[in-house]
């Protein structure tokens, strides 16, 4: 009877291990997903390698995915989930430049495939369809973002003091939305930043005095906004700042 229920045990072992192993996609399969849902033809994505030679890719030492540029690439549609999969992304640009003669992305939905991505550091999402209520949580996730670029899209809500618990912030873009509120006083912490941009968006209240202690600040673009009570004098002690 023991010998039957081990065989029994055994089986079901085999059988939860091999349904883990196919849900588990390589990189390459988890990219060539997003080459199908995204319709990305124009890509010569061959072999099983995306390190030896795939367009717009980069990798590490260690051959694994880190560096994906699919800006200006007329992508329509949500964020497929198999972006997820790509665990190893530091550098991730969905985004579109500006006056660019390419054809514009027009990524809409929500951003739940890029959650498990902790380890970015760069990540545009600049000039695309994106239509949400609230500013998307899951960026307060990646931690070590450098750089944010979510600017010229349409979300709404309010401006997320949990913004400023992404203490490596050097370039953060949130302009051209539809963020309402007053401005995080909590933003005067990020004292990483060097240009910070939230223009024409609906908030309503003073500059923060603490914006006074970002020593690092170049830009600060605040135009378009529902303003009021003048510059704080902190601001004098902006010894780097270039353009406000």
């Amino acid at each position: 009877m023991q010998g039957f229920q081990l065989s029994i045990l055994l089986i079901f072992l085999t059988l939860g291990k091999s349904t883990s192993s196919s849900n588990e996609l390589s990189e390459a399969e988890s990219l060539r997903a997003i080459m199908k849902a995204w319709n990305l033809s124009s890509l010569s994505w061959q072999g099983d390698n995306p390190c030896d030679g795939w367009q717009r890719i980069g990798c590490d030492n260690n051959s694994r995915v880190t560096f994906l540029n699919l800006s200006n690439m007329g992508i329509t549609g949500p964020i497929p989930e198999e972006l997820g999969n790509l665990i190893h992304l530091t550098y991730l640009d969905l985004g579109n430049a500006r006056n660019s003669s390419l054809p514009y992305n027009q990524i809409s939905g929500g951003l739940s495939a890029v959650q498990p991505l902790t380890n970015l550091l760069h990540l545009n999402l600049s000039f695309n369809s994106l239509q949400l209520n609230a500013f998307p949580s899951v960026i307060f996730n990646l931690t070590k973002l450098i750089s944010l670029r979510i600017d010229n899209n349409r979300i709404g809500g309010f401006l997320p003091k949990e913004l400023a618990s992404l203490r490596n912030l050097t370039y953060l873009y949130v302009g051209n939305n539809s963020l309402q509120g007053p401005i995080p006083i909590e933003y005067g912490g990020l004292t990483n930043l060097q240009e910070l941009s939230m223009w024409n968006n609906d908030l309503h209240s003073p500059i923060p005095s603490e914006f006074g202690n970002l020593p690092n600040l170049i830009l600060l673009n605040l135009h378009d906004c529902t303003l009021y009570g003048g510059l704080p004098e902190e601001l004098g002690r902006l010894k780097k700042i270039q353009t406000m």
